[in-house]
């Protein structure tokens, strides 16, 4: 088997995701699971218009 795998994520991807991901791999007999956060995101996305404004009015 491999020892090491590499997984990458962007701001796109749902945590849930990922969490599943490293779940899969826990489930699976991997030990050791470590986190590095190369860059610092801050991107944010908006909801479209119509729903923003279903929203409010709701």
């Amino acid at each position: 088997g491999k020892r090491v795998v590499g997984i990458s994520s962007g701001a796109s991807a749902p945590e849930e995701l990922v969490q599943r991901l490293v779940g899969f791999f826990r489930d699976r007999g991997t030990e050791d699971v470590s986190e590095f956060e190369v860059v610092q995101e801050s991107v944010r996305f908006m909801l479209p218009k119509e729903i923003r404004q279903a929203m409010s009015a709701g």
